[in-house]
C-alpha cells in the first residue's frame, strides 16, 4: 500500500527505486528479494506501526530518507538519510546497517519519558568517518549523569561512532554525550562543565570544588546540575557554604 503520490518504479521484480514525496509501505513485502533504492523522497517503512517487513537489500542514496516502524530484511546502506519511526520509533534491520561518510542518522529524543528513536540490527553496524547523528530533543529535566537513551543495536558488533550535532544541550553543566559498548550506542547525560566555573566568590570556589569531587550522579551533584543558569547556581553554592549563617 503506497499513497501521497510518490515517484515509485517497479519496473522488474527485482527492484524498486523511490525518486521523490513520501512513499508509505504498509503490506507485507517479506518475500521480495530484490533491492530497494531511495534516490530520493522519503520511504517509510510500516508507517503505521505493525509488522511490516520490506525483503532484500535497501540503500539510500545522498538525497533520500528512511523511516517507519517495520523492518528491512536483508543490508541497509545509508548515504543519505536514516530516521526511525514517523515520530519517535524503532527500525529494524534483518542483516547489516552501513553508515557512509555522508549519511545522517536523524533521532528524535523525548527526555520527560525516556523514548528515543532506535534502529535495531541484527548483523553488524558500520559507521564511517564522517557520518552524523542529529539529535531533535524534546521534553525538559531534571537530568541524572549517566543516563543513556538507546539510538541504535548491533548484534554482530558497532565499529565506528557518529560525529554528534543538534539539540544536545541540557544544563549549564549537563550535555547528550555519545557512548558505545560494542553492541549498543547510546545518548549519555555527561557532566560536560565543572561548578567551580560557575564560581565568583572564594567561598564559592571552594564549595564548587568540593561538589565538583563529588559523585556526578550524587544527590548534590544532581540538585546543583539542574540548576538553569550560573547565577543559580551561585545560589546554591553561597546556601551549602553556610555563608548566609
Amino acid at each position: 500500500k503506497r499513497s501521497s503520490q510518490p515517484m515509485l518504479s517497479q519496473a522488474t521484480t527485482s527492484a524498486i527505486d523511490v525518486y521523490a514525496g513520501v512513499t508509505r509501505l504498509t503490506g507485507d513485502d517479506s518475500g521480495f528479494q530484490g533491492l530497494t533504492t531511495v534516490h530520493g523522497g522519503t520511504l517509510l517503512v510500516g508507517a503505521d506501526g505493525g509488522s511490516t517487513v520490506l525483503g532484500g537489500n535497501v540503500v539510500v542514496d545522498s538525497a533520500g530518507t528512511l523511516g517507519g516502524y517495520g523492518k528491512i530484511g536483508g543490508n541497509l546502506t545509508v548515504a543519505g538519510t536514516l530516521a526511525p519511526g514517523n515520530s519517535i520509533g524503532t527500525l529494524s534491520v534483518g542483516g547489516n546497517a552501513g553508515f557512509t561518510a555522508t549519511s545522517t542518522y536523524a533521532v528524535e529524543l523525548n527526555t520527560s519519558t525516556g523514548a528515543a528513536d532506535k534502529t535495531a540490527v541484527d548483523g553488524a553496524g558500520t559507521i564511517a568517518t564522517g557520518a552524523v547523528l542529529d539529535v531533535d530533543r524534546s521534553g525538559s529535566g531534571p537530568y541524572l549523569v549517566g543516563t543513556r537513551y538507546t539510538v541504535l543495536t548491533a548484534a554482530g558488533g558497532i565499529t565506528g561512532l557518529f560525529a554528534l550535532t543538534g539539540d544536545t544541550y541540557l544544563t549549564p553543566f549537563y550535555d547528550l554525550g555519545l557512548v558505545s559498548d560494542g553492541t549498543t550506542m547510546a545518548l549519555e547525560v555527561e557532566k560536560t562543565t565543572q561548578f567551580a566555573d560557575a564560581a565568583l566568590t572564594f567561598n564559592q570556589r571552594n564549595t564548587a570544588a568540593a561538589l565538583d569531587r563529588l559523585p556526578a550522579d550524587g544527590a548534590l551533584s544532581f540538585a546543583v546540575g539542574n540548576q538553569a543558569s550560573f547565577a543559580a547556581a551561585r545560589v546554591a553554592f553561597d546556601l551549602l557554604s553556610g555563608e548566609l549563617y
